[in-house]
């Protein structure tokens, strides 16, 4: 495989853009021993990987609600509900703000589907009999595991999705111990295709 470095440290590497043009590919280019993994992909790219997941734009508005009851959402760093975010969406596409991608697009990645290829890259590299990825468990039921923040800054309309999971074993006792925990923050840019996958 062919990386592209973009420090000099090692804290950090960048995929190079062109290899993972495609999301759905992403197990190709797994980054091994790292600190930070940054996957540029195309935002189009991950509306296709993730629309066969879903029957009909009903069963998606269904799965946005449902995630979103069970998530933070800011928007100018102010709380928000998901019936609000919904109202934002449709009219940034109503006014014709956004064009690229339709309502139900957008609607589809604040669902957690977005989180599997994330998800599926930490499986990959952290594979091993006993090793596991999962949520991290929360005593605080007021604080979310998640969350997702809406920004619309100079004519750009992005998201930040921000996730912690935890790697762990089992012993020969099903006991879990967790190995480490990990920070997966994905950029989903809805006025241009340049979004960002970083996990750290």
């Amino acid at each position: 495989m062919d990386f592209e470095y973009i420090t000099n440290n090692d804290e950090f590497i960048l995929v190079n853009p062109i290899l993972v043009n495609d999301i759905s590919k992403i197990n190709n280019y797994i980054v091994e021993n790292t600190n930070d993994i940054l996957i540029p992909f195309n935002t189009q790219h991950l509306i296709n990987s993730i629309f066969t997941t879903f029957k009909n734009n009903k069963e998606i508005y269904k799965q946005f609600k449902l995630d979103m009851l069970r998530t933070n959402i800011y928007y100018s760093k102010i709380e928000i509900e998901y019936r609000t975010l919904y109202n934002f969406l449709y009219s940034m596409r109503r006014r014709k703000i956004i064009t690229d991608y339709k309502l139900y697009d957008m609607l589809m990645c604040f669902t957690q589907a977005v989180l599997y290829w994330p998800y599926s890259i930490l499986q990959e590299i952290h594979s091993g009999e006993n090793v596991h990825v999962a949520e991290l468990s929360n005593s605080n039921k007021s604080k979310k595991n998640y969350n997702y923040t809406l920004y619309n800054k100079n004519g750009s309309i992005y998201i930040i999705i921000k996730k912690q999971m935890r790697i762990f074993e089992l012993d020969e006792n099903d006991n879990d111990k967790t190995l480490k925990t990990v920070k997966i923050e994905l950029t989903i840019s809805f006025t241009d295709n340049c979004s960002l996958l970083r996990i750290m």
